[in-house]
């Protein structure tokens, strides 16, 4: 997972606050470690409003009894299961 499927967590309503604090060290990491300007600044509009508008990103956590997994994408870890079923019972691969 990156920052941006962090966010995307966060967007979907999929996020825990353990996926917060994991974007705010990983945009620092990345800060800290480029070796370029654009490395250096790529994440600072994440790290921006997650620190002046924190309570946006809490509306958006999942909380509660649902929280177990919660960034665990079950339609993503089925995508393609399907074809893949298909392809075995007619002994074809690609």
């Amino acid at each position: 997972m990156d920052l941006h499927g962090k966010v995307e967590l966060v967007i979907a309503g999929n996020a825990v606050v353990k996926d917060l604090d994991e974007v705010a060290r990983w945009g620092a990491l990345v800060h800290a470690t480029s070796r370029c300007g654009l490395g250096a600044t790529a994440a600072n509009p994440i790290l921006t409003t997650l620190e002046k508008f924190p309570e946006i990103y809490r509306q958006r956590l999942r909380t509660g009894e649902h929280t177990l997994l919660a960034s665990f994408d079950l339609d993503a870890a089925l995508a393609g299961h399907e074809k893949a079923r298909i392809e075995l019972q007619s002994g074809e691969t690609t």
